[in-house]
């Protein structure tokens, strides 16, 4: 149920961006108060089925986090961000190195811009850049069905 719960803000948050020239909504009353509603109802900084739901909107994006009740069986922690990418907490690790791997290849991107006049370098760097893309994009398909 909780990523039941997660999706459907994503949806409400996604359509409001979408209906709003993608920007995002800066709090939640704005998807629950507008007519017709995004959302049915209120979840962020609420505890609904044993789950406590943390919300961060910016006009840029979104973060939610469903947190589990310290009484309740269930230890898994779910975030779902900016587009719908949901993330249960063992992939927090992934979603860091992805991001790691990203500033990796801007920093290899600019360094070959900077070294145009060393063709050995350029071609180990593009060579770098290319083994990072691959890497990313194995993270990237991680977060993307998680």
């Amino acid at each position: 149920m909780v990523i039941v719960t997660l999706r459907s803000i994503s949806d409400g948050t996604e359509a409001y961006a979408s209906a709003n020239h993608g920007v995002y909504p800066m709090d939640e009353t704005s998807l629950t108060g507008s007519n017709p509603p995004y959302l049915a109802m209120s979840y962020c900084g609420k505890t609904t089925l044993k789950y406590t739901y943390n919300c961060s909107f910016t006009k840029t994006g979104y973060t939610i986090t469903a947190t589990p009740d310290a009484d309740f069986s269930n230890t898994q922690i779910f975030t779902i961000t900016t587009r719908g990418i949901l993330t249960p907490d063992q992939e927090n690790e992934n979603t860091k190195k992805f991001h790691e791997l990203q500033a990796q290849q801007q920093i290899l991107v600019e360094k070959m811009e900077a070294d145009r006049s060393n063709p050995d370098e350029v071609k180990e760097d593009i060579r770098k850049i290319h083994l990072l893309q691959d890497q990313i994009h194995v993270l990237f398909e991680k977060r993307k069905w998680n």
